[in-house]
């Protein structure tokens, strides 16, 4: 079926040469030439921008690498990619560019399995959802819009869940202690 995957998971920062700039270990990835306009195009799509490009990979934060781990990822892009906690240690201006991104590959034809703790992330996002509780053998998997909702979500994660549309966006909220759902 010609799958190329494409695979990040939070806790691979051993990928990246900490002495190269984010330019240079940009320019790693690219499978042959590629020119500095494009390779800077995909950097800034990631909020490198500027002079950003020519930090040490040491200097970044752990969210930076990521989103440069990212980066390299999508200059030669997979036709499936499978990203594991992409957002970890990310701000929220940063998630949300994140997954805009991720988002528009989608809309491009790219398959992707997202996994990530904060059903709001994701939740006006993904077509599919698989939503697993790992205290008990319960998990639902189907379209997003039948899964989201506050009696399913009750009943997977056995504490009251809300549901509701704030400005567009869907917020999906556990009854305990006011925190954000986590799946």
């Amino acid at each position: 079926h010609n799958v190329d995957i494409g695979y990040f998971s939070q806790t691979r920062t051993d990928v990246l040469n900490v002495e190269n700039t984010v330019l240079r270990e940009a320019y790693s990835a690219a499978p042959g030439y590629m020119s500095e306009e494009v390779i800077r195009s995909i950097l800034g799509a990631f909020l490198f921008t500027g002079d950003d490009a020519d930090k040490k990979v040491r200097v970044l934060s752990g969210g930076e690498k990521s989103r440069l781990i990212l980066a390299k990822l999508l200059i030669n892009p997979p036709n499936f990619l499978l990203l594991d906690e992409p957002t970890a240690g990310m701000d929220i201006p940063s998630e949300v560019e994140l997954l805009d991104f991720v988002s528009g590959l989608r809309v491009q034809g790219t398959a992707i399995l997202l996994v990530v703790h904060q059903i709001s992330l994701v939740a006006g996002r993904a077509n599919r959802m698989a939503l697993i509780n790992k205290d008990i053998p319960l998990f639902a998997v189907g379209e997003a819009n039948e899964l989201l909702n506050s009696e399913t979500l009750t009943a997977l994660y056995r504490e009251p869940m809300q549901v509701f549309d704030a400005a567009g966006q869907v917020i999906v909220r556990c009854g305990c202690a006011g925190q954000g759902a986590r799946a």
